[in-house]
């Protein structure tokens, strides 16, 4: 027991400071990095898209979450290269431990669980990535946190952290519709742990199922849709004409390079 302890602190500890070191891969000279010509775009299509819900010209077949916390963060913290950066930053950093703690759940490794955090705290393009102000490290981060809410729902049983992962998945699908593989990856493991197990009525298996099938694809399309709430409100536009843009948003998301 004694031993088990030592090594559960040992893994935080270590996670820590791989933390910490990626934070400071993120962030050191940052403030003379110039801004790349995608940022400059990405701050003027961000008030654009907030204050009259145009969608812009640059990477506009993309979610919308970008333009939302670009916004937001240039208006708390201002336009200086760690202000209109900053939740790049921070979600860049943060997916660092997360790492740590979903491949810890995965893998019953602590060893393995490092391993994969050291890749993500040295991984390059994640550290370039991370000091730019585009939506590429919102979708590992949300991702992540979405399947770690999951997997901490089924230890628990906590309804909330269920409702939670399906509004970060919803989040993580307005950064990049990538996030839409796991999300059903997740989902299908919860629907196979679940019938796995025993102990259940047939009514309070199906009673769970539905529960994962409202909180995995209608919660995260909820949050999805809340995210154009500009072009909808600004531009007068409705549903119908939300899901015609989507069909045009794939099909250039098909042949863009």
């Amino acid at each position: 027991m004694k031993e088990e302890k030592i090594a559960h602190r040992l893994f935080f500890a270590i996670l820590a400071l791989l933390t910490i070191i990626g934070a400071v891969l993120r962030i050191y000279w940052l403030t003379d990095t110039q801004p790349t010509g995608d940022e400059y775009y990405t701050i003027a299509e961000a008030f654009d898209y907030m204050v009259r819900g145009h969608y812009g010209l640059e990477m506009w077949h993309h979610p919308k979450l970008r333009d939302i916390f670009v916004f937001w963060v240039v208006k708390f913290f201002g336009t200086n290269n760690e202000g209109f950066r900053l939740a790049s930053i921070v979600f860049g950093t943060l997916t660092i431990p997360l790492t740590g703690l979903v491949s810890r759940r995965l893998t019953r490794s602590d060893a393995a669980a490092l391993l994969a955090t050291l890749f993500m705290t040295l991984d390059a393009i994640h550290i370039e990535l991370s000091r730019q102000a585009i939506q590429e490290v919102y979708m590992p981060f949300f991702l992540l946190l979405g399947i770690y809410l999951a997997l901490r729902y089924k230890e628990s049983n906590t309804m909330l952290l269920l409702v939670f992962s399906g509004v970060v998945f919803g989040l993580g699908l307005a950064s990049k519709w990538n996030v839409a593989i796991p999300l059903t990856l997740t989902l299908m493991l919860l629907v196979y742990l679940s019938l796995k197990q025993g102990g259940q009525s047939a009514c309070e298996k199906s009673t769970e199922l539905l529960l994962f099938f409202a909180t995995m694809t209608v919660l995260p399309l909820a949050v999805y849709i809340l995210t154009y709430y500009p072009w909808l409100l600004h531009r007068g536009y409705d549903l119908g004409e939300w899901f015609a843009t989507q069909k045009i948003m794939f099909a250039e998301n098909l042949v863009h390079q």
